[in-house]
């Protein structure tokens, strides 16, 4: 029987983490498929799971290092716990054979259940508790269908495909990427860039990543620029589009704490964490508390101005709009496109002889950069190319996205003012 310790196929958990001993649970009737009239039952269900040890310092301590400790934000790690639950269900039956079909007298057979739940919970015992009743849920309904399973995967290689005769190489291995892909993006959080679910370090850096646990846009896009082509619109928005949406309010109160900006005014860095934020070491460690350089420059080098992927993440959205016509789903995400557009509306009050925006500070992208405070006009970019670049394609988008609205006579989610 399986017990509640260590084996091959489960992680070596820390000391911060918890394994359930096993509960005996009352027998569920036999399911309607069953042909036993008359049978009895043992019922065992065995708990796997990591719980975050944490009490809630992280998250405020992190905030006060950036200077936000105003900011308010839910904090996702605190209660954190995700695990497995195995429900197995052995039968002593009265002549329905055994395991194997076999049709001998008494035969014993057993059903095996797995779920796997993420629940943030206030204690241990809740997280047991929630996943017992899915288990129980489980063994009282049935599994889930097999063939509505296989149905789903039918509809998903159905919406495209690569098919190159001489070359199969390439057809397999674009198959591969696009499973890959699929069984990470149809959560609540990106694909992580930096090895995805799939690390395959040597022990006893397993699951160690290089570049660390935050998202990190110029590569977290990667994954999702081929699926709205490849007819993945669903997994683009469940994962991708909808972890951004969640931080917006996070965004908006930034700008607000760092800019003095108005509004409905987003911005999100380069680096993002499950907050929102940026991490500590980029902004600069020791600076919480002090106002000099300015709360809202960072110490990094390297994407301290950089947000253009703010505009790349707005145009994702647009373009997704465009290839479904999902007025409800641009409706969820336009408060990123608004604030997005606010945000670069306010950023640069400057303007040149001609009454346009002069770009300054920025740089571009990673490349061309602007280290230092203050910024020198010998040492920074002014006018950068992809933040043009991504204004033009993203107020373009915007009101070609208002303009279908207008014409079909739906609720205006853009209009001229917002672009």
């Amino acid at each position: 029987p399986l017990t509640a310790g260590p084996t091959p196929f489960l992680p070596t958990f820390t000391s911060r983490s918890s394994l359930a001993r096993a509960r005996r649970l009352p027998a569920p009737p036999p399911h309607p498929s069953s042909s036993s009239s008359s049978s009895s039952a043992e019922v065992d269900a065995e708990l796997y799971y990591h719980r975050n040890g944490m009490t809630g310092e992280y998250v405020p301590a992190a905030l006060e290092q950036l200077n936000l400790q105003d900011v308010k934000v839910h904090d996702p790690l605190v209660g954190r716990t995700t695990g497995v639950g195995l429900f197995i269900l052995r039968r002593n039956g009265d002549g329905d054979g055994d395991a194997g079909g076999s049709g001998a007298s008494g035969g014993r057979t057993a059903t095996v259940l797995v779920a796997h739940r993420t629940l943030q919970s206030p204690t241990a015992e809740a997280w047991e508790t929630a996943m017992l009743g899915t288990l129980e849920g489980l063994a009282a309904n049935g599994p889930p269908s097999r063939d509505a399973h296989a149905r789903w995967w039918r509809s998903f290689w159905d919406r495209s495909y690569v098919h190159v005769p001489s070359q199969p190489r390439v057809s397999a291995q674009h198959a591969r990427q696009r499973y890959v892909q699929v069984t990470q993006s149809r959560g609540s959080y990106p694909i992580k860039f930096n090895g995805q679910l799939f690390t395959a370090n040597r022990a006893p850096r397993q699951d160690y990543r290089d570049w660390g646990g935050q998202n990190w846009w110029q590569n977290v896009r990667m994954p999702y620029v081929n699926m709205l082509m490849a007819g993945d619109a669903e997994e683009l928005q469940s994962s991708l589009l909808r972890f951004f949406a969640r931080n917006v309010p996070f965004a908006v109160q930034r700008a607000k704490a760092y800019y003095g900006m108005k509004g409905d005014a987003a911005v999100f860095t380069e680096y993002t964490s499950l907050i929102g934020a940026t991490h500590v070491q980029s902004y600069g460690c020791g600076r919480g508390g002090k106002t000099s350089p300015p709360i809202g420059w960072s110490g990094d080098r390297w994407n301290g101005y950089n947000t253009q992927g703010t505009l790349e993440l707005a145009l994702f959205i647009l373009d997704h709009f465009f290839y479904t016509e999902d007025v409800a789903a641009l409706a969820e995400l336009a408060p990123i496109v608004r604030g997005v557009l606010s945000y670069y509306a306010q950023v640069w009050p400057t303007l040149d002889a001609h009454g346009k925006m002069v770009m300054y500070p920025t740089q571009g992208l990673e490349t061309w950069q602007c280290p230092g405070y203050p910024p020198r006009p010998d040492n920074c970019c002014t006018n950068d190319t992809p933040t043009i670049a991504g204004l033009d394609a993203v107020t373009a988008a915007a009101l070609r996205a208002a303009e279908l609205l207008r014409t079909a006579g739906r609720p205006l989610i853009f209009d001229a003012d917002d672009v």
